[in-house]
């Protein structure tokens, strides 16, 4: 991962990465580690205030999102006749969520510059490209968590010269965002922002099949308002 070389190894001998919460609690209380790793979309929103999120790691390469555009719609309706060669290991169970027939397959190297998968079908010689512009990973893919004791003062200032507070930003607004959402069946919620600070929200979920709604605007203001009120 990505975010392994902003941490300093002697700094990072005493972290370890975990896949949930339960588990970074687990390694924290046996003094296995002083630091656990974990997904932001594994964090609980009501979790043990006696451990500290210390550090916002650096948003990693989330490999796709999701617009409006038609052949993204069409994913859902791909069936066994279609494959999805793809690179990232996230993309099967994001796929999976709203499509249980179609063919997943792993390969090693990108599929092209500009692109993370290709969608091939039998009755066809051609391949839909998709790129990283036409998809919505789950809420927090892409970045983690550096959680620590909350007793343990001296290490959890080791970790701060590691956060990444754009990355914390964007982490909070998606999260605020998802429990705002959180009477709809959500796919998948993104939040970036542009060069010019300019944020960009895109929000799939299902109401009588795959929706998508989108919103930009130059401040975080009530960007959640008018995110939802298009929903």
């Amino acid at each position: 991962m990505s975010w392994l070389k902003y941490i300093e190894e002697k700094v990072l001998k005493q972290c370890q990465e975990v896949e949930t919460f339960v588990e970074a609690v687990s390694v924290l209380q046996n003094n296995t580690v002083r630091a656990a790793i974990v997904p932001m979309l594994k964090m609980p929103f009501d979790r043990d205030p006696e451990y500290h999120i210390s550090a916002v790691l650096p948003v990693q390469n989330r490999g796709f999102y999701l617009h409006s555009r038609g052949e993204v719609k069409n994913l859902s309706l791909l069936g066994v006749s279609h494959t999805i060669h793809y690179t990232h290991d996230f993309i099967p169970d994001y796929i999976r969520e709203f499509n249980k027939e179609v063919n997943l397959i792993k390969v090693e190297e990108q599929v092209g510059e500009d692109y993370d998968f290709l969608i091939s079908s039998r009755a066809s010689e051609g391949a839909i490209a998709l790129s990283k512009q036409e998809f919505v990973p789950e809420c927090g893919a892409g970045i983690y968590a550096a959680v620590c004791k909350k007793e343990d003062v001296d290490f959890r200032q080791k970790l701060k010269q590691y956060h990444d507070e754009a990355a914390a930003d964007i982490s909070n607004l998606q999260r605020r965002l998802m429990l705002a959402c959180k009477e709809y069946d959500l796919r998948g919620i993104l939040v970036e922002k542009d060069n010019s600070a300019h944020l960009h929200g895109v929000v799939a979920y299902v109401k009588d099949g795959l929706q998508y709604v989108s919103h930009s605007q130059s401040t975080s203001h009530e960007f959640i308002h008018f995110t939802m009120a298009k929903m």
